[in-house]
């Protein structure tokens, strides 16, 4: 239990990561009344393709892509693994808090 919390809590705080042979993830700064984490999705040429930010009407992360980016299946599967690990982690996080606040 301990090491998945730790390993929800590492994705979530992680500022850069690669999520595949082309594409990184660079978390963006922590605006002060935004509760959730935003991420850049970059190519290794740091073209920015969209952000990772939490749709709160789906109550999960999303990819929101910029204009006129042409992705393949490959980019498309690294983005769609790192949304579900970002949604895992994100809920593994809050019910162990939920879990350690009520005992």
């Amino acid at each position: 239990m301990v090491s998945d919390m730790w390993k929800a809590e590492k994705i979530m705080g992680c500022e850069q990561q690669p999520i595949g042979k082309y594409l990184k993830v660079e978390r963006l700064p922590q605006k002060p009344k935004r509760k959730t984490a935003q991420w850049d999705v970059v190519t290794n040429q740091n073209t920015i393709l969209g952000t990772v930010q939490w749709f709160s009407r789906w109550r999960q992360y999303c990819f929101d892509p910029r204009d006129a980016c042409t992705f393949n299946a490959d980019c498309l599967d690294d983005i769609s693994k790192f949304l579900r690990q970002v949604n895992f982690a994100h809920w593994k996080i809050k019910h162990e808090v939920e879990e350690m606040l009520n005992g």
